[in-house]
């Protein structure tokens, strides 16, 4: 048996050991002092029996891993060693208590005390996250608090344990983690285990620092776990009346069962408590709590600081910067699918389309429509599964919903259905935009002609039309009905006009370039809009409307709001409460190891950043890909994890790059003085040259040599061989109807220039992906003499496809998205017969024409988009 007075007689020299301190899963801990640095330590010796089953050697391997983490809000380790046959590891001591000493003795904590808490913790795993280590024991027993901060103790060695034990911690039972703490996948044993659960632990922390328990409690581990895994955590604020909704949100959201739907980093997770933290500081000081949906926004997406939600990201330019500067902003939805909000009439209901697919789609028989009731975290889904839903919108009374779409059974047309569900009711045929009255029960739909459209009004409970049908001088994206029910507001790309209901006078009309979205104030008075500022940010503006019904001057509501994804609003008619959906967009690089059976996905990158499609040398161990980050847009190689820029570039304007067949260049399309060229990068001496690029051509390929360049016009009906400085040399001209049926739809896929084309290995052909209307085809052509030559057709309905590489075995390596989502399928086409047949799945939502394929090494990499997109709730903007 290990003693104190045992261990200071083993450690002589090193460490006199006081007492023992306490006792955990895994260790023992003892007070120590260090006598080389003259200071008291925590000195941790691993229990034995655990030292047996995993190795007190390997254990201490696999522990350094841990030592090189420095963060304000981590316990560092500085000692480990092995005594009595069993392994030791040094901490600081730390003057103070852990949180279960204070949860012990006060039970619960402010408000205000426990969102720093958590918040201060968050950080510290969001750091150790960045740096591949996940804590997998999160608990108050592992938090201390020394000086008012929060320090997280043990970082890591749960993983040194379960690496070096390995399969052997399983077969003896032994567990690492705390029930009441455990996420789902961990209490059921998932081997591999993801930050997030890092992310639920701290919620269930957090849970117990405001209720005073854990979110699952019994009588023993098995009773805990079965609860966790079958039932709900109790609504918070029903347990305390004081903890803001937007808290409660968060803590739900990191509670969720499945990883996937919690916040996707720890980061995001700190962002949402940094923004509740201003509400419950409020709550904390006695002072009267907001009404139900107005609590302080909290921040959904891992990007917020950079392009996300509005509260931080929306920069003033100083007329009218009041009108949002002084709302009550909240966040309404977590998900980071949220799209299309609609709010009822009183502000109390809000209804928006979420997808159940893998990606955001809007179509796939995946697409639902959710009612929440706002200050809730629990929406109700009243369409299921339907193909393609457009925005809701309230009637009049705010009982029911009015929708376009596709549902279940190929049902095509405008619906009503009762907000809380039921049975949809078709109204009419599918109109390109609708709204309601505001006052009565009916709709007023556009349909589209070849050049204008038409609008028609009709009643909901008959789908009868009202009046005459009325010409619209234009193609409108969106129309809004006004409180008074007299006009109506239509907006084009172009502008925005207001025309009387009654005869379809137009009153005025403003050129604006707006988005598709435009709604009324509550009083009427002004019609509100996304203004276009040629960015991914837009200006939110109130355009000041006559009684007469003339449009006026525009008022600045808020300037670069984020609209890259969505740029959505809508109103509540009574009450002005403002809906917004918007957030961040961002790349990750992923790499894939093909050699074994089960695919290994690895991400590459962390951050914020955009990323360029990568390429990968015929080796696998090297590649290449374009980025963007506050730095510029950059050249960048990655070799064994570790990034090294390359060139930085004022703008890249194409993600496309080419390594050439020696793999000695790199060619890519860029912008210098609003001259697009073609930046040629030497991978040995570290120079670049230019050359100027023709507007009517595409990035090119740099043939062997370097001194000749192949590039393509955008409808690939030529291709041109040029010297290094641009003068023609010889063109190649392609016979459309030799490729494609129709001649007229004869183009690149969608996404030019990425992975629509690739050189032959003896470059001596091309393949090109091009596409019609339905398919995408796969085109072999030579480039001296011999006939185009059709090898695929991919239907388009299956998603993009892109080319992953040409390899000297002759085959053409095609990446789309897998039969299941978010997978990616890896197909090979011969390049002399056009025989398919399939060769892998990576288990990562690829953009296919980003994927890079080295068969020899058996690696292939892409890029995957990560999109987030969430509700926010402004109450009090004045126009």
């Amino acid at each position: 048996m290990t003693t104190a007075a045992h261990l200071s007689a083993s450690l002589a020299g090193r460490y006199t050991v006081d007492r023992e301190l306490g006792e955990g899963g895994m260790a023992t801990v003892y007070l120590a002092h260090d006598l080389k640095h003259d200071r008291k330590v925590a000195l941790k010796v691993l229990k034995p029996e655990l030292a047996a089953v995993i190795g007190a050697e390997r254990f201490l391997r696999e522990i350094k891993t841990i030592a090189s983490l420095q963060h304000p809000h981590i316990l560092g380790l500085i000692d480990s060693g092995e005594v009595d046959g069993t392994a030791y590891f040094v901490m600081p001591f730390v003057e103070g208590e852990s949180l279960r000493d204070l949860l012990n003795r006060e039970k619960q904590l402010s408000i205000a005390d426990a969102t720093r808490v958590a918040t201060e913790v968050s950080a510290a795993l969001d750091y150790a996250h960045r740096h591949g280590v996940i804590h997998r024991d999160i608990k108050p027993e592992n938090i201390l608090l020394h000086d008012g901060s929060a320090l997280v103790a043990d970082f890591g060695i749960a993983l040194a344990a379960t690496a070096a034990g390995g399969q052997r911690m399983t077969q003896t039972g032994m567990s690492l983690g705390t029930p009441h703490y455990m996420s789902p996948e961990q209490a059921m044993g998932e081997r591999e285990i993801t930050p997030r659960s890092d992310i639920y632990s701290l919620g269930a922390v957090l849970y117990e620092m405001l209720i005073g328990e854990p979110p699952f409690t019994g009588p023993t581990a098995q009773a805990i776990v079965a609860k966790l895994m079958t039932e709900k955590p109790a609504s918070p604020s029903r347990l305390r009346e004081t903890v803001p909704l937007s808290l409660e949100a968060a803590v739900l959201t990191a509670l969720q069962k499945l990883p996937a739907d919690r916040f996707a980093s720890a980061a995001a997770f700190g962002e949402a408590l940094r923004h509740s933290g201003s509400s419950s500081g409020a709550a904390a000081s006695g002072l009267v709590r907001q009404p139900r949906g107005r609590a302080r926004m909290i921040a959904a997406g891992v990007v917020c600081a950079a392009i996300g939600a509005i509260a931080s990201a929306v920069v003033f330019r100083g007329r009218s910067a009041a009108a949002i500067g002084n709302a009550e902003r909240s966040q309404a939805t977590y998900s980071g699918r949220a799209t299309h909000p609609a709010i009822s009439p009183d502000g109390r209901f809000l209804a928006y389309l979420e997808p159940r697919c893998a990606e955001s789609a809007t179509h796939g028989g995946c697409v639902t429509l959710q009612v929440l009731e706002v200050g809730s975290a629990r929406p109700v889904e009243i369409i299921t599964g339907a193909d393609r839903l457009a925005t809701p919108r309230w009637t009049h009374d705010g009982l029911a919903l009015v929708v376009a779409g596709t549902l279940g059974g190929n049902r095509t047309g405008l619906f009503i259905l009762p907000r809380l569900g039921g049975t949809p009711r078709r109204i009419a045929d599918e109109p390109a935009s609708y709204d309601t009255h505001p006052t009565a029960d009916s709709v007023a739909l556009i349909t589209l002609e070849d050049t204008s459209a038409t609008l028609r009004v009709v009643a909901i409970s008959t789908g009868e039309q009202i009046g005459s049908v009325i010409s619209v001088h234009a193609r409108p994206n969106d129309i809004a009905w006004s409180p008074d029910g007299q006009t109506i507001a239509f907006a084009s790309n172009e502008a925005v006009s207001v025309m009387r209901r009654k005869d379809g006078a137009i009153l005025s009309t403003l050129g604006a370039k707006s988005r598709e979205h435009v709604r009324w104030s509550a009083d009427g008075r002004h019609v509100l809009m996304f203004r276009w500022t040629a960015g991914e940010d837009d200006d939110f503006v109130a355009l000041d409307v006559t009684a007469d019904g003339r449009l006026g001057s525009d008022r600045l509501i808020a300037s670069l709001v984020p609209t890259l994804l969505v740029g959505e609003f809508d109103i509540a008619r009574a009450t002005g409460r403002v809906v917004m959906a918007s957030g961040p967009e961002f790349h990750d690089i992923w790499s894939f190891d093909l050699s074994t059976p089960r695919v290994e996905a690895r991400r590459m990158t962390q951050g914020t950043n955009w990323y360029g499609s990568p390429v990968l040398t015929a080796d696998g161990r090297t590649m290449y890909y374009l980025r963007a980050d506050p730095t510029g847009n950059s050249l960048y190689r990655m070799v064994d994890a570790r990034e090294t820029a390359l060139t930085s570039e004022r703008q890249v304007v194409n993600a496309a790059l080419r390594l050439s067949l020696d793999e000695r260049t790199v060619i890519f399309e860029s912008n210098v003085d609003s001259s697009r060229v073609l930046v040629i990068h030497d991978l040995a001496s570290g120079t670049s040259r230019r050359l100027a690029r023709n507007s009517s051509v595409e990035v090119g390929w740099l043939l062997p040599g370097a001194e000749e360049i192949l590039w393509s016009n955008p409808i690939l009906k030529s291709l041109w061989i040029t010297n290094a400085q641009g003068a023609n040399r010889r063109q190649i001209q392609i016979t459309p109807a030799a490729v494609l049926t129709d001649a007229s739809t004869w183009s690149q896929s969608s996404q030019s220039g990425m992975g629509s084309w690739a050189l032959a290995p003896d470059a001596r052909a091309v393949a090109v992906l091009a596409q019609s209307k339905t398919a995408a085809m796969l085109a072999r052509i030579p480039l001296h003499d011999g006939p185009t030559q059709i090898l695929g057709r991919f239907p388009l309905n299956e998603g993009e496809v892109g080319i992953a590489g040409w390899s000297r075995d002759g085959l053409i390596h095609i990446a789309r998205p897998g039969s299941e989502a978010g997978t990616t399928a890896l197909l090979a086409v011969d390049a002399s017969t056009g025989a398919i047949h399939p060769e892998a799945t990576l288990p990562r939502s690829c953009e296919p024409i980003s994927v890079s394929y080295a068969p020899t090494a058996h690696r292939a990499a892409c890029a995957v988009i990560d999109r987030r997109v969430d509700i926010m709730i402004l109450d009090g903007v004045r126009p």
